[in-house]
C-alpha cells in the first residue's frame, strides 16, 4: 500500500483526498437539501389554503348576517334592502371562492358546489317569502354548519391543520376552528335569547313607582337609642 502511494503523483493524491471528502458529505448533504425541499413544498401548500380560507370565513360570517336579517325580513318584511345587500355580498364570495380552489374533482369543490347550489335555493326562497321563519332560521343553520366543515376540509387539505410548529399550529386552530365555532354557537342563541327574558309590563309592575320612592325618602330613618352610659371599671394600680 506504502509503495502504490508513493507511485502516485501529488494531483492523484488530492483527488484521492477529494473523492474520499466528497463521499463524507455527500450522504448528509442530500439529507439536508430532501429535508429543506419538503419543508418548502409544506409551506407552499399552507400558502395556498391561506387566501380560500380567509374567503370561507368571510362567507360564513356574511350568511349569519343574512340569517339575522332574513328572520326580520321573513317576519315582517323589514331591513329589506339590507338583506338584498347582504345576499349580493354573499354571491361575491361565492364567486371569489369559485376561482381559489385548486381544480379537479376534489372533496373542497364537491362542498363548495353543495354550498353554493344551497344557497341558491335559500336566497330564492327568503326573497320571495315563501317559507315560515323558523324553517329560514334551521336553513341557515344547516348551511353554516356545512360551510364550518368545508373550512375545516380547507385546512385539512392545504395541511394547515398538520402544521409542525406548535405556535403557528395553535394559531391556525384558533382561526379556522375554535372561533368560527364558538361565533356560530353564540349566533344560534341569539334568537332564543328575547323569548326567555320576562314581558316588559311584568318588568314595570314590578318596579317601585316614584311616589313609593319619595315616600320612602321622606320618612325619617328611625333614631338610633343612645347607648346606655355604664361606669367603667377602676383600674388597679
Amino acid at each position: 500500500m506504502d509503495k502504490l502511494l508513493n507511485r502516485l503523483k501529488l494531483w492523484q493524491r488530492f483527488a484521492i483526498l477529494g473523492l474520499m471528502g466528497l463521499l463524507l458529505v455527500a450522504p448528509p448533504f442530500y439529507l439536508f437539501l430532501s429535508e429543506n425541499n419538503r419543508n418548502i413544498h409544506f409551506s407552499a401548500a399552507e400558502q395556498s389554503g391561506l387566501k380560500p380560507g380567509a374567503q370561507a370565513l368571510d362567507l360564513l360570517q356574511s350568511i349569519q348576517q343574512h340569517r339575522g336579517l332574513s328572520a326580520a325580513f321573513v317576519g315582517g318584511g323589514q331591513l329589506a334592502s339590507e338583506r338584498s345587500a347582504k345576499e349580493a355580498e354573499v354571491n361575491r364570495l361565492l364567486l371569489g371562492m369559485s376561482s381559489m380552489l385548486a381544480e379537479g374533482d376534489g372533496q373542497d369543490r364537491k362542498m363548495f358546489a353543495r354550498i353554493r347550489d344551497e344557497w341558491t335555493a335559500l336566497a330564492r326562497d327568503v326573497s320571495t317569502r315563501s317559507l315560515a321563519t323558523v324553517e329560514s332560521y334551521e336553513r341557515h343553520t344547516a348551511l353554516c354548519e356545512f360551510t364550518l366543515l368545508f373550512i375545516e376540509q380547507l385546512a385539512d387539505q392545504s395541511g394547515l391543520s398538520l402544521d409542525p410548529d406548535a405556535d403557528s399550529y395553535y394559531l391556525m386552530r384558533a382561526v379556522y376552528f375554535d372561533l368560527p365555532r364558538v361565533a356560530e354557537d353564540l349566533g344560534r342563541c341569539a334568537p332564543a335569547a328575547p323569548a326567555s327574558w320576562p314581558p316588559a309590563r311584568s318588568i314595570s309592575r314590578a318596579a317601585p313607582s316614584c311616589t313609593d320612592c319619595s315616600a320612602r325618602r321622606a320618612t325619617p330613618a328611625p333614631a338610633c337609642s343612645a347607648p346606655s352610659a355604664r361606669r367603667m371599671p377602676p383600674i388597679p394600680c
